[in-house]
């Protein structure tokens, strides 16, 4: 790059043509964003709980959309009678498990999700002849089959109910095998094959509110 030549850097916060970006929803606005290991795909959480993962270009280009998910929605606490928002407040990747299979945590104020994001390949069917026009014999169209990949996505686990204050941010362990999730005065360890059962590491609960 030319060192006069300066960037131009500017923040977004939603998706869409840029002349309705005064008018877009809230819960459009994006909470949330992680680049994987590699740096080849981005995952980009928004107010409403949606779950967006985008790709790099075959040429190392832009980001092309892949693959989009409904990763929270929102709940209703019986027993504190109040509403728990779909907002995703945080996300990470895990280490993914070859080039088609990647798992990413999500969380909102009271339940972390664990994603399985993988690609199955995927047939397309497209017309390999056709007929140009004015001509007089017609040729039958031959099909050919082109190979391709289809993104698809499962939750594997949830791990909810040992927080009862929001919950802020969640760190995967270096191990892989563990992670840890933070609240306003908790921070709780988890297993990523247990999800009944956390550990908490951290307590700073006062013995008195007031």
């Amino acid at each position: 790059m030319n060192s006069q030549e300066k960037l131009n850097f500017k923040l977004e916060q939603v998706f869409g043509d840029e002349a309705t970006m005064d008018t877009v929803a809230d819960e459009d606005v994006i909470s949330a964003l992680s680049f994987d290991h590699s740096g080849h795909f981005i995952a980009l959480g928004d107010k409403s709980g949606r779950l967006i993962i985008f790709e790099k270009g075959e040429d190392g280009g832009e980001y092309q959309y892949s693959n989009e998910l409904q990763s929270h929605t929102k709940e209703f606490d019986y027993l504190k009678s109040v509403d728990i928002d779909d907002k995703i407040n945080h996300l990470q990747w895990m280490k993914s498990q070859g080039k088609n299979n990647h798992f990413i945590l999500t969380t909102n104020d009271k339940t972390v999700k664990l994603w399985k994001v993988y690609s199955a390949p995927k047939k397309e069917f497209r017309p390999a002849n056709k007929n140009a026009k004015g001509e007089k014999d017609l040729e039958m169209p031959k099909i050919k089959a082109t190979a391709g990949k289809s993104w698809q996505h499962m939750c594997k686990r949830s791990f909810a109910n040992h927080h009862n204050y929001h919950i802020n941010s969640i760190s995967i362990c270096a191990n892989g095998e563990n992670f840890i999730s933070s609240d306003d005065l908790r921070i709780n360890l988890w297993n990523i094959e247990n999800r009944a059962d956390a550990f908490n590491i951290i307590d700073l609960k006062p013995a008195n509110f007031e």
